[in-house]
């Protein structure tokens, strides 16, 4: 089950949200999810994807959370006065499996320089005279 799935099944008409006096139906709430989960997705940003939310706590927060959810997003809420250096870090954020792919290679490139050296794949350099043994599965 979806969190975002949470407006599902309600009558349209009824009250989801009361903000600075004005209402807001279910059916109202649903129709702009739905516009801002097509937004995001027309934006190339996809499942697992993280969209930073720097938003005060009103129902256009409520619409963005739950459209970044919709649409199998991660969704990254961000204090809207914090200081522009810190907002400006939002839009590095980078996608789970491009932090996983440059995290391999990073553990990749350690090995090759490892055996380079000479060392074993913990980093514990051979004594001397003692054979260096790749990690199963590596060539050596």
């Amino acid at each position: 089950m979806n969190l975002a799935s949470i407006i599902d099944g309600h009558p349209d008409d009824a009250v989801a949200i009361v903000s600075r006096g004005k209402k807001l139906t279910y059916g109202g709430l649903r129709r702009q999810v739905a516009g801002a989960r097509g937004g995001i997705q027309r934006l190339g940003v996809g499942v697992g994807d993280r969209v930073a939310i720097a938003c005060a706590n009103n129902p256009t927060f409520v619409v963005a959370y739950l459209a970044a959810l919709g649409a199998g997003c991660v969704a990254v809420p961000v204090n809207p006065s914090s200081p522009a250096y810190e907002l400006d870090r939002a839009k590095y954020l980078r996608t789970q499996k491009e932090l996983n792919k440059a995290a391999n290679a990073e553990i990749r490139t350690r090995r090759k320089m490892l055996r380079a050296v000479g060392a074993s794949p913990t980093g514990r350099l051979p004594e001397q005279g003692e054979p260096v043994e790749p990690e199963p599965g590596e060539q050596s």
